[in-house]
């Protein structure tokens, strides 16, 4: 009975290695039209899908067969390794000629293809070899079918990219089938349950008829190419330049891969990673990370703001910021983003990563290509662009005049002095000093505020979350020995408005800059200010966060070296564009109608797409766990008890809730004390971060049940 079963299992193995190895490889030739002999191609997987079945059915020299097969297998591919090579280059030559054609690229192999001759078969069967092991290690020691899922991912994934190069019917329903059959029967399988294979020979036949009706009720033969089709290859070809790109660290000169995954310019901190609001009843310590953001480059040395966000509603402990309908459709002036005074010099920015939002020197002269401004807070980066050069006139938020600007000037008065009645009450006292000592002095209300602020505590990133019940800025101000930007700015803007000045929170980057030199902008560059507003002149900057004594912070108040820049001539100007202009003609005319290609099959773009996606987030998952089981038991006992700190304040925030500070000063001791984290201690972080993980994947919805399950890998 066992080799019976052992037999069936090795035809189970070989019938869906094989399928699967000539489903991929055909699907990949026919989209691209890489030249091979299809028929030794097939023959070779299916005597390859015959070895690899009796090599991995289960049996008491299962072992020597394995070790004798990898053995071969690396001689024969040695023995063939220039055709083998030679037949890479070819398919690599036809897939990147498809590209280019495809999406303007181009792509050159150089002299590395040269020899690329003749068709691609010896390449293509080593990939088959590959391909039937991995079926047949799946199948016939049930294991999961994630590897073979990537594997069929790796292959079809080029395929999806140029919706004008379709696969052959025949090979997307051979794979169609196979997986379904697969997937139908891989719990029996698993379990080693009997009558597995039966179940296997009698989904067979509905199986294969559900494809046929699918394609027969789809028409590929008929299906024409829809206009959105059309502008496919175009949108693709801008978003792949936009966030798959090898960008250079100026600063550094390394080169780095930048990919949807790679982090926005946003901040990681809770207080810079949202342009709405900043909760400060949570603000703690903050941990330095040394990300890199962006580089900028600037003519002159010292300290370079760059503007990210302002938020101007102030309540209930937080920054909040406007919508639409506090604006009341008023209009913004120009002036609160460009200054008509004479371009001074000009800032460089490369990110390097998504920009949501255009950081800008202070003040622009004009807005790089793609920047939005939304209302007077920030600047949209609409066009995704990574890299923009900001001409800016330094001086200009001391000498530009504004004028016809009254229906805004009255929006920031009622606004931007608006403050919670409990706050001024907690800081009447302070406000009060402050008042007398501007009317004994003559000093602004600004340069006063900013030295009280500057003098009533000590920099330091270690800085205590504020107790529950307490107002920030009296908490800050009365009892805190010790704060970073966001403490300093939040209490003067809130102390201006107290005293009638309309101020608001601005947050961004601020690095010291070498002049002519790429400077790297890091998250510890990450930096918050004040904006108040002087009627006739706008908006200005004060910095009121005092040093900590390691160039964290610096005084803008510094003496510009103006540097006139030579005006570029008109007609050259106009030339340059009328080039332009004729060249984009020229490309225009000199596109020919692509020829509608009937065997674009709708089968490509529902089947498949979706059994990639499940490949995908089988992918995910399984990487997740492991990484995250990997980092939350290595280490010592405070490295363990910082990762599962960390992984609980994630889950929190998914509760919305605040983890315990029993938990938190657990943390707290494990990162910035010598004590030695005990095992009662770890136990009790350990269990906090259990509960967490229970109580998301216990919730009521079950659509958030499947997320925290299968998109957050918990």
């Amino acid at each position: 009975m066992k080799k019976r079963e052992t037999l069936f299992d090795c035809i189970e193995a070989f019938l869906f290695s094989a399928a699967l190895s000539i489903g991929n490889l055909f699907c990949l030739i026919t989209a691209f039209k890489i030249p091979v002999d299809a028929g030794a191609l097939a023959w070779s997987c299916i005597f390859a899908a015959a070895i690899c079945a009796f090599v991995f059915a289960k049996d008491k020299i299962r072992i020597t067969k394995i070790a004798v097969f990898l053995i071969l297998t690396a001689v024969l591919m040695l023995y063939n390794r220039q055709t083998i090579r030679d037949g890479f280059w070819i398919a690599a030559r036809r897939v990147g000629d498809v590209y280019s054609e495809g999406y303007q690229w181009h792509i050159d192999f150089g002299s590395a293809a040269s020899s690329g001759f003749g068709n691609a078969t010896g390449f293509m069967a080593a990939v088959g070899v590959l391909i039937c092991a991995v079926s047949a290690w799946s199948v016939c020691g049930k294991h999961q079918l994630w590897v073979l899922c990537a594997v069929s991912a790796a292959l079809l994934v080029p395929c999806l990219l140029v919706m004008d190069y379709p696969p052959a019917v025949w090979a997307v329903v051979l794979l169609t089938v196979t997986y379904a059959m697969l997937l139908l029967t891989q719990s029996r399988r698993k379990a080693g349950a009997g009558g597995r294979h039966g179940l296997a020979a009698g989904l067979l036949i509905p199986v294969l008829a559900a494809a046929l009706v699918a394609v027969a009720v789809l028409n590929p033969a008929e299906y024409v190419r829809s206009k959105r089709m059309e502008d496919f290859s175009e949108r693709f070809r801008q978003e792949i330049q936009k966030y798959f790109v090898i960008r250079q660290n100026q600063s550094t000169g390394m080169f780095d891969f930048v990919s949807p995954l790679t982090a926005s310019t946003l901040g990681t901190y809770a207080w810079n990673s949202d342009t709405g609001e900043v909760d400060l009843s949570g603000l703690g310590p903050q941990m330095k990370d040394g990300r890199h953001v962006m580089d900028v480059s600037f003519p002159r040395s010292g300290p370079l703001y760059l503007r990210g966000n302002a938020l101007g509603k102030y309540s209930d402990n937080g920054w909040h910021a406007f919508d639409e309908n506090d604006y009341g459709g008023i209009t913004v002036p120009d002036k609160v983003w460009e200054t008509v005074l004479q371009t001074e010099s000009e800032v460089k920015v490369l990110t390097g990563r998504r920009s949501e939002v255009m950081y800008l020197p202070y003040v622009p002269t004009s807005l790089p290509e793609g920047a939005a401004p939304y209302f007077d807070a920030y600047v949209k980066n609409t066009g995704g662009t990574l890299d923009y050069t900001v001409p800016v006139s330094v001086t200009a938020q001391y000498m530009d005049i504004w004028s016809n600007t009254e229906a805004y000037d009255n929006f920031v008065w009622e606004y931007f002095t608006q403050v919670p009645d409990e706050t001024r009450d907690a800081l009447e006292d302070i406000v009060s000093e402050l008042t007398d000592i501007c009317a004994e002095t003559g000093r602004p209300e600004t340069e006063v505020v900013r030295e009280y602020v500057m003098n009533s505590a000590r920099y330091s990133l270690n800085t205590s979350r504020m107790p529950e019940g307490e107002e920030f800025v009296s908490w800050f101000l009365n009892e805190s020995d010790t704060g970073y930007c966001v403490h300093f700015a939040t209490s003067a803007a809130v102390l201006l408005r107290c005293m009638g000045v309309p101020a608001r929170y601005v947050n961004g980057y601020m690095v010291n800059s070498d002049a002519g030199k790429w400077t790297e902008v890091t998250q510890d560059n990450a930096h918050a200010w004040v904006e108040y507003y002087s009627a006739g002149y706008g908006w200005h900057m004060l910095e009121v966060t005092p040093s900590s004594g390691d160039g964290e912070t610096g005084d803008p108040e510094y003496e510009p070296e103006l540097t006139e820049q030579e005006p570029r001539p008109e007609n050259e100007v106009n030339a340059d564009t009328e080039n332009r202009e004729e060249e984009d003609k020229r490309e225009d005319t000199q596109k020919e109608p692509e020829e509608e290609k009937k065997e674009n099959s709708i089968l490509l773009r529902i089947i498949i797409p979706i059994l990639i996606a499940a490949a995908v987030i089988v992918l995910w998952n399984v990487g997740a766990r492991r990484i995250r089981r990997r980092i939350l038991n290595r280490g010592t006992t405070n490295e363990r008890a910082i990762a599962h700190y960390r992984h609980s304040v994630f889950m929190s925030r998914l509760r919305r809730e605040s983890v315990p500070e029993e938990i938190e000063e657990i943390a707290l001791k494990a990162r910035f004390s010598q004590h030695v984290t005990d095992g009662e201690e770890l136990g009790r972080i350990t269990a906090y971060t259990k509960e967490l993980t229970d109580a998301l994947l216990s919730d009521g919805n079950v659509l958030m049940r499947l997320v925290y399950r299968f998109i957050f890998a918990l």
